[in-house]
């Protein structure tokens, strides 16, 4: 493309340009195989994947490369699931490839596969996409590096009878693709993008889409133009909110880059747009599990520790403050062997829910074993904490009783170590209030004790 010069509506060849060099950008690995399954293009990643050599970017880095015929006569390629993807035309998700470099060494990786075809015809083409997650061992043969590859006879191929045509490529890559110029003169997107974005193809493209406008407003600041304009090579990659024309609210995963005239002026940026909404759900899920007990849904001991090592370290620069509290249900394990560990489990479930109900939203719960309950109470004094504490036993005594269908008589008894001394661990704390807890049972259960951290 000559530099300056900006591609628009009418001039699709300008546009076609701009792919090669966009599929560079790519992150994931991106394998052509044609009709006969033989590899006829990689983009870097992949190339990296193969031990294939690092040709020169732009175009012409996509490359015509011809794949080793395997010993039987048959290529590696047609006895995977790219020839099951042009037997059948169906796409393949989250299938295992494995990938042989030139040194010998394997990887297993969770691939998409899916077919080119034009107009009802059957596949001419199949675009492989490595996700980049490793998959356990799978019995596929290798997809081995090629032997010899060499650049396309033609510089912009993309009419020659040798190279694939890249705008069915465009659109099978399952990553959404922005293509700009800087001059916000005119955009081009693919299918995914279009589909992730939830906005029609034809009202995201064309001399009238603007980057710095809605829907592509919230993908890219224009301070982050201004850096890849001033010579950032990339950014990213960087997590958006954004909301479909739907109403459904998304979370989007955006990279940005670059592409240089022949004068070395950024002149395209191209942007990767991916929904991880579904992966955040899922890491917000997974963190939760891992600090909440299963059965009460209160905080678990380990995640109990961090927030109270956290308010300990407050303490030591700031002072002392608050409380701790340990609530234990008065005989359990009576409860477990006359009504069986289901009624057990019930009774744990609500005399959390009712502890929960109680506490403030700057109070924390966490169940740290078996029957027993620990309290953080950060802006408590001794007096304040016994006097929640005392609520509590209340509400346990009366509220578990009347909302049980077995009608189970049910009490607690509770110890209390106030926060009074800036050095204080969280070892001598739980030491303290466990103590407490115990002078509570022996005094007759149902109550509260208090103690406090003694060093002798």
């Amino acid at each position: 493309m000559v530099a300056g010069q900006r591609p628009d509506d009418s001039d699709a060849g300008l546009w076609h340009e701009l792919l090669g060099p966009a599929a560079e950008l790519i992150a994931e690995g991106v394998v052509i195989h044609d009709a006969s399954g033989r590899v006829r293009a990689a983009n870097g990643t992949a190339r990296k994947l193969l031990g294939l050599p690092d040709h020169r970017r732009g175009v012409g880095a996509w490359s015509a490369i011809e794949h080793p015929p395997a010993p039987d006569g048959m290529t590696a390629a047609a006895r995977s699931p790219v020839f099951e993807v042009l037997a059948d035309g169906m796409a393949r998700v989250g299938t295992c490839v494995r990938l042989r470099a030139a040194d010998g060494r394997e990887t297993h990786l969770s691939a998409n596969l899916n077919a080119l075809r034009r107009d009802g015809e059957a596949p001419f083409a199949v675009v492989t996409t490595f996700t980049g997650e490793t998959c356990d061992a799978c019995d596929e043969p290798a997809l081995e590096p090629p032997q010899e590859a060499y650049e396309a006879e033609t510089a912009g191929g993309y009419g020659s009878s040798a190279r694939i045509n890249f705008d069915h490529i465009f659109d099978a890559v399952p990553v959404g693709v922005i293509v700009a110029d800087f001059d916000q003169n005119s955009v081009s997107v693919n299918e995914a993008c279009s589909r992730i974005l939830g906005w029609p193809r034809e009202q995201l493209e064309g001399s009238a889409a603007r980057l710095t406008e809605a829907p592509f407003d919230t993908l890219i600041p224009e301070s982050q133009l201004c850096r890849l304009r001033e010579g950032a090579s990339q950014t990213g990659p960087c997590e958006r909110d954004h909301e479909r024309p739907d109403r459904r609210k998304r979370v989007l995963e955006v990279d940005a880059s670059v592409i240089l005239s022949s004068t070395g002026r950024a002149s395209v940026v191209v942007l990767q747009v991916q929904d991880v909404t579904e992966r955040k759900h899922l890491e917000a899920k997974l963190r939760h599990q891992a600090d909440h007990d299963p059965l009460t849904g209160a905080m678990n001991r380990r995640s109990f520790s961090v927030v109270l090592g956290r308010h300990l370290a407050e303490v030591a620069r700031y002072g002392p403050r608050g409380a701790v509290a340990l609530l234990d249900i008065d005989h359990f394990k009576t409860v477990n062997d006359s009504h069986g560990h289901l009624a057990g489990d019930e009774l744990l479930r609500r005399v959390s829910d009712v502890v929960r109900q109680r506490l403030r939203a700057t109070d924390y719960l966490a169940r740290i074993g078996g029957d027993e309950f620990a309290v953080l109470l950060p802006h408590a004094d001794a007096d304040e904490a016994t006097a929640v504490l005392g609520d509590l036993l209340r509400l346990v005594r009366e509220r578990i009783r009347s909302e049980s269908p077995r009608g189970i008589k049910v009490t607690a008894s509770a110890g209390v170590c106030p926060i009074r001394t800036a050095d204080v661990t969280q070892e001598e704390i739980l030491a303290c209030a466990d103590e407490a807890l115990y002078s509570a049972k022996r005094a007759g259960r149902d109550g509260i004790a208090l103690a406090c951290v003694s060093r002798k």
